[in-house]
């Protein structure tokens, strides 16, 4: 009972110490919301906390991150009224869909988890997974940045070049993952991937039913990949490249932090703790 006690303060203190980070970055400006362009394009941050969370601490601790997510959201829209920040004054838009995002990434999250326990190919299974939607995300996602120019003839090959770097450097961290022979490994940036994916799709959704004026004369295929180019991108490759060395350090460091079921302890024979002391 005394351990188990110890267990959720130490839960507590983490969701605490995420929760500040995330109000931080929400309230400092360039930090949280990155402009790319002042005022029109912003870059959403926020949301590697709230998945670092969610890979580490029980449901309704993953819950509450959503939540502080959506409501510091909601403020900001008010407190900043630019542009792209108006439609976020706006709950259904601001807040709801950051709560939808972590029920889809946490079960998602375990359900990965699942697979790589239950079948004997499951690592296999997921690293492939987290391959291709990579490879599909960056390279479409450079592709459709390139067409952006009116120079495409030139500027298309250039992003192809500078996204096929930058998926080289994350296709080796997932070699050198798959080696260490961990199924934290395979499940992590996966789950950082779709998860962001998941993220900007419900944002997505709900700003156009919310306000159907921004999907201009386009319909929703088209809006969610001129978003992806612009904001979407960069938001997956910083979630993976930010969010995987520190999920899986906390992991490794903290063994409480290690969970293989997504609402309870008992079963999984990793947590130590001992560790506490």
């Amino acid at each position: 009972m005394f351990k188990k006690r110890r267990q959720q303060t130490f839960y507590l203190i983490v969701t605490s110490i995420l929760m500040a980070l995330i109000i931080l970055m929400a309230f400092i400006p360039y930090i949280g919301y990155i402009a790319i362009i002042p005022g029109a394009i912003e870059v959403t941050l926020i949301h590697i906390p709230v998945l670092i969370g969610l890979m580490i601490l029980p449901f309704a601790h993953s819950l509450a991150l959503g939540t502080t997510f959506g409501l510091s959201s909601l403020l900001v829209a008010f407190q900043r009224p630019t542009l792209p920040n108006i439609p976020f004054q706006n709950p259904l838009v601001s807040v709801l869909p950051r709560i939808l995002f972590v029920l889809v990434a946490f079960f998602l999250f375990y359900g990965l988890k699942w697979i790589n326990k239950k079948f004997k190919y499951g690592s296999i299974v997921t690293y492939g997974i987290t391959i291709l939607f990579t490879i599909v995300v960056v390279m479409l996602g450079f592709y459709y940045l390139g067409t952006n120019f009116d120079n495409n003839d030139f500027m298309v090959p250039l992003f192809m070049i500078i996204g096929a770097v930058i998926l080289a450097l994350m296709l080796t961290f997932y070699f050198f993952a798959f080696k260490k022979n961990d199924s934290n490994y395979a499940t992590t940036p996966a789950t950082l991937i779709l998860g962001t994916l998941f993220h900007t799709i419900f944002v997505l959704i709900a700003l156009a039913i919310a306000k159907p004026s921004v999907l201009g004369d386009g319909n929703f295929l088209t809006f969610y990949l001129s978003v992806m180019t612009a904001n979407g991108l960069l938001e997956v490759i910083a979630a993976v490249l930010v969010g995987a060395p520190i999920v899986l350090v906390l992991q490794q460091r903290f063994k409480e932090l290690r969970r293989d079921y997504p609402f309870s302890n008992d079963k999984d024979e990793s947590v130590n703790h001992d560790s506490f002391n």
